[in-house]
This record gives C-alpha cells, structure tokens and sequence, in this order.
C-alpha cells in the first residue's frame, strides 16, 4: 500500500515538474523562439489596452501569440514535418519536391523541363515583343545598353535527378528557345549562363546548383560576377576592375542560400549534407571610378546573392535593383519604393546598362511590366485601366490569406485603408500582367 502510495507520489511530482518547465518555457520572448527556418511570419505580443481588451481583439491575438509561443511549439511542428515525410513521403512546404539522390526542385522548374503550358508562355512573350523592341532601340539611341542575363533553371540543369521522368521524352524546345529565336532575329543581347553552365556540367569542380538550394551555388554566382565584369570591360572598352579571388574554401555544410530550400523543410532529422560546397570571395584591388557604369538590374531572387556584393564594393556607379519591376532598392531611409510609370521612363536616361535577369524557365517574364510600361508613355498612348481585371485582381487577393495578410502591413505602412491598398495592388498586377 505504502509502495503504491510513494509510486503515485513520484508519479505526481513527475507531472507538476513538467507543467511547471512548460509554463516556464511558455513565455520565452519571440527572439528566443526562432527555431524553424523559411518564411515564417512570427506573432508579436500583443499590446493591452482599454479598447483591445472591450473589443475582444487583445484575447484573440494573446490567445494566438501563446500559441505559437507555446513551449516546444517549434519542435512539435518538427515532429510533424518529420511523421509526415517518413510515413507519407510529405514535404510540408509548398511547391517542392524531393528528387534522386534527396536532391530539392520546385515544381514550377519540373513543369517546365516538360513543357507544360509552353503555347500560354508563347503567347504571354508575344504580347511584349514589340516593347521589348522599342526600349533596346531607345537604349541604343542614348549609347546605352538593354542585355538579357539568361541564368539556368535547377529543373532544366538536373532533369535526371527528377522522379519519375523520363528525360529522353522531355521537348527539346523551350519558351527558352522560344525566347532564344526571338533574341537572335532583333539582334539583342544576351548573356546566356544557362548555357555557359550545361557546357560546364561535367567539367567543374563543384556544384552549379546545391542540393537543398534553388539558385545557383554560391561559387556560381562568384562566376557570374567575374563574366559581368569582364562583359563590361569589354563593352566600354577599358580595364576598369583589378580583382583576384580567394582560394576555394571547401566544405560539406551550406551557407546562405545554398540551403534555402532545404532548411524551411523544418525537419527532426534533416537532409544529410552529402557533397562538397566552395566558397570563395572577390579581392578587389582598383577600380576606375570614372568608368564605372551606372546599371539597372531587374530581376527576382536570383540576383539577391550578387546584389549585396557589388553594392558593398562599389562595382557599379548608380546601382539599382528593381524586384520584379516592383520594389526598388536600395531603400530611401525606411521607406520602401517602387516602380512606376515615371520610374521607368527616367531609366532610359538614368543608367548607361539595363540587365534584365531571368532564369531559362520563365523567359515570358523578362522585365516583368517594365517593357510594356515604357513603351506604353514613349508612345503617347495609355489603354487605360480594365476595371472587370482589376476587380478580378482585388478577388484574388481577398482569397490569399499570405497576399493580404502582406497587403495589410503596406496599408498601415503607408496611413491608408485596406480597401485603397488592396486597390492599388490590384492595380499593379493589371498592369504588369501585359
């Protein structure tokens, strides 16, 4: 009896000692709770207040904040990333898919190795040619450049490490060929990496896309950067930049965005890092200051690597980056700006080179609404505004809890109602889907 009693005791002391480490843990700030990896929006604590507390809105969003706070929050959303990929084969993160060798593609990128909705990307190119035309004769006007920066696609560079496909029945044409044709017929520049870096397959050292990343490899992009520079000297004709760089630093744990795929994934037991990475960095020397050219980069997050090294050195004069032809950086202060009519018309005349960089699997894209907008006011004419398409638009984003949970935060950034920023998003993606 008295052994049951002192078995039920420790049974109970167990029990309070467990609450009480929860409820300690339970309260740890936001900056303690940052486990998972990826795009996670974290929920701030929430302020109390009179009205808060009346409306109800204080104990909804504590009741939220504590919820995801919660003690071993973090590890239980592993455990179940973890259970589902184990017994289901489930990747808990939208859009990717393991392939051989746990090698990490988007689907978007294997939907193109098969040349799905090619006649749709066909289509969505035609409707910018004649833009596209007019901006690369207006650079040519000014002595100015407009060059394409085609970079590989994942999908298209390891299409024998997706499942379930069959390379030899893949198409061989492309909307990258497509767009290939297109280029060659009007006589415009191209940088093609894409293939640069098929040429280079067997032969380089190391990987041209990571495992667990989606973008080039970090020694990649280092070999972007010196073919960018080099383009550059040749086109002004000058020995602008003097530069070396560093030995290779080998290693099989990734960096930065070598794992920008694979992290999110959230896992118990991650992915084993399985190859040789090389990480080396750019020693420059001199630079020419007077020859140094102003550039506009539009492009999406395949420039994000590059972006920060060429503005901390210096290698361009005026430096812009325009993402997706949407928010410009780099930022004025804390504000955020991006682009528009006025924007684009003045970059004609603001930058000496214009680098559209795209990857070989969404070439319908390029410039996003850049071209189109352009020539648009070069040419006098606006269509105006397609209210059943911005209506359209304004659905769209009621329907996406990510999209206007993001709208929201530009609303109360900017002092305006939901209603006039969800408009005037709307209003974006109409004129950016020509």
């Amino acid at each position: 009896m008295r052994s049951s009693i002192n078995i039920s005791f420790v049974i109970y002391f167990i029990l309070l000692l467990i609450l009480a480490l929860l409820l300690c843990k339970s309260v740890k700030s936001q900056s303690e709770n940052s486990e998972l990896k990826g795009a996670i929006t974290r929920i701030d604590q929430p302020e109390l207040n009179f009205k808060k507390w009346i409306s109800g809105n204080f104990q909804f969003e504590a009741e939220k904040f504590v919820a995801q706070n919660f003690s071993f929050s973090d590890d239980i959303i592993k455990m179940h990333n973890q259970w589902d990929y184990t017994i289901w084969g489930n990747l808990n993160v939208k859009g990717v898919v393991e392939g051989k060798d746990k090698y990490l593609f988007e689907q978007l990128y294997i939907d193109g190795v098969k040349g799905l909705n090619l006649d749709n990307k066909k289509n969505f190119l035609d409707r910018k040619k004649k833009a596209i035309v007019k901006i690369h004769q207006e650079n040519k006007k000014r002595n100015h450049e407009l060059i394409f920066v085609v970079m590989p696609s994942k999908g298209s560079f390891y299409p024998e490490k997706i499942k379930d496909l069959d390379v030899n029945e893949t198409p061989d044409y492309h909307i990258y060929d497509y767009f290939l044709d297109f280029a060659k017929e009007k006589n415009l520049n191209v940088i093609n990496f894409h293939e640069y870096f098929l040429k280079q397959k067997k032969m380089s050292e190391y990987p041209i896309f990571p495992k667990q990343g989606i973008h080039l490899s970090e020694y990649a992009e280092s070999v972007v950067l010196d073919s960018l520079l080099k383009y550059i000297e040749n086109i002004r004709g000058e020995d602008i930049y003097k530069y070396h760089f560093s030995e290779p630093e080998l290693t099989t744990i990734p960096r930065n965005r070598d794992q920008d795929i694979g992290e999110p994934l959230n896992l118990m037991k991650p992915f084993p890092f399985d190859e040789i990475l090389a990480y080396r960095h750019i020693q420059v020397e001199r630079i020419k200051t007077e020859m140094v050219p102003n550039v506009l980069v539009i492009g999406d997050s395949f420039y994000w690597g590059l972006y920060s090294i060429i503005n901390n050195l210096g290698l361009f004069g005026k430096h812009q980056f325009w993402y997706r032809n949407h928010n410009i950086f780099p930022a004025e202060g804390k504000h955020l700006r991006q682009s528009n009519d006025q924007t684009c018309l003045h970059s004609l005349d603001n930058f000496d080179m214009t680098l559209i960089i795209i990857n070989s699997n969404d070439m319908e894209w390029s410039g996003w609404g850049y071209f189109k907008n352009t020539a648009r006011i070069l040419n006098g004419s606006d269509p105006g505004i397609d209210l059943e398409r911005v209506e359209y638009y304004i659905k769209k984003i009621y329907k996406n809890t990510t999209l206007l949970k993001q709208v929201k935060e530009k609303a109360i950034e900017r002092g305006i109602s939901l209603d006039s920023m969800v408009y005037l998003d709307a209003k974006w993606f109409f004129e950016n889907e020509q």
